[in-house]
């Protein structure tokens, strides 16, 4: 079902049990009615977001870094998943229970802020590392896998695509194309 909202046509669909609700970007009614097969034959051919992918999205943060880090284990080599555990201590601590859908890019920019700041810390042996934060390179070392983790789940696409339009709507310095990339570094 294609039905207008606004501007611009939406989707509206159930294929195999699974709803699915898009915007197509199109005030065309005939385009938006191309654009709505060639998603649902997407959709079919398994192009579209897995149920297992939206699950993961829905999971408190905690339990899907352990899911993340568990599958991706066979795929990369120990050291990695030692490197993924490590990095996801700060973000654990930060993002608590939140599920991934609901990690905005401003969540992101938020941490990233503390992080370097000093305002998240784990456990330190000097007074001096109490006083400042991390480095640049550790904060987005912590967000590439934060990024990993939204890309498996799909949300960093949608997540990216919200912001972009809402950033457009509000037109200025937001409106930037490159404007996401640089308010939330590593997710592109």
């Amino acid at each position: 079902m294609i039905y207008k909202r606004g501007d611009n046509h939406h989707l509206d669909v159930t294929v195999a049990g699974v709803r699915y609700r898009e915007a197509l970007h199109t005030s065309d009614r005939r385009e938006a009615v191309q654009l709505e097969k060639k998603r649902v034959s997407e959709i079919l051919a398994g192009k579209g977001a897995s149920k297992a992918g939206r699950e993961f999205a829905r999971m408190p943060f905690g339990t899907a870094a352990d899911l993340f880090t568990e599958e991706r284990k066979p795929h990369v080599s120990e050291r990695t998943t030692q490197l993924d555990r490590e990095r996801l201590k700060p973000l654990r601590l930060y993002f608590g229970e939140t599920p991934l859908l609901r990690i905005k890019a401003s969540d992101i920019s938020a941490y990233q802020r503390a992080r370097l700041s000093g305002q998240i810390r784990l456990k330190t042996a000097t007074a001096k590392a109490k006083s400042k934060g991390v480095g640049n390179r550790t904060a987005n070392m912590e967000i590439t896998v934060l990024r990993q983790m939204m890309r498996e789940s799909m949300v960093g696409r949608q997540r990216r695509r919200q912001d972009a339009t809402r950033a457009a709507r509000r037109g200025g310095a937001g409106a930037h194309p490159r404007a996401e990339r640089i308010a939330v570094p590593g997710c592109w």
